[in-house]
């Protein structure tokens, strides 16, 4: 059977709206949204010495998953955050492997869709680790990444106009 694949990866430093932009892409596009929960987890720390490779087996398992299946899927919480909370908070990452990934999904026409916005201050509450400025520097490797990542990419200006922004992206995509 031959199918058409299509693979987005939505990626921001703004978590909640990288995953509202990916569910409605899901559901308009009629394509199943997928979250790496590890990456988000609080009670997982990104900054544990070895919490990397746990988290790289599970990119790779559904990479693999993806490349024999051919099935299409919307991701959120891929290597692209991976790269970007890494670069940005100074954690420790296989930055091969991220390269490696990029390259894997370009070969299966991924698209990344990066969300940025012009400031982070609405993110920054109680109990939140992270300050604006770890958020503008995300912000900033997102770019960074999007600048040399093999696959199709698209940034997207978040100006506090959700129905905008979703607009934007569907008629990208």
């Amino acid at each position: 059977m031959n199918r058409k694949q299509k693979i987005i990866i939505v990626e921001s430093p703004n978590e909640s709206l990288a995953i509202s932009l990916a569910l409605e892409l899901s559901n308009k596009k009629r394509i199943p949204f997928f979250k790496d929960y590890l990456l988000a987890n609080k009670k997982f720390d990104i900054g544990e010495s070895n919490n990397w490779k746990i988290r790289f087996y599970g990119y790779y398992n559904i990479l693999q998953f993806l490349e024999q299946t051919r099935y299409g899927a919307i991701l959120v919480n891929t290597y692209v955050k991976e790269y970007m909370y890494t670069q940005a908070l100074n954690y420790k990452t296989d930055l091969e492997s991220v390269f490696d990934l990029d390259k894997r999904y370009s070969k299966l026409s991924a698209h990344i869709v990066g969300i940025s916005k012009e400031n982070y201050i609405d993110l920054c509450v109680e109990g939140n680790d992270l300050v604006e400025a770890n958020y503008i520097v995300m912000d900033q490797k997102m770019k960074e990444f999007l600048n040399t990542t093999k696959c199709d990419r698209t940034l997207l200006d978040y100006y506090d106009n959700f129905e905008e922004t979703k607009k934007q992206a569907l008629e990208i995509l």
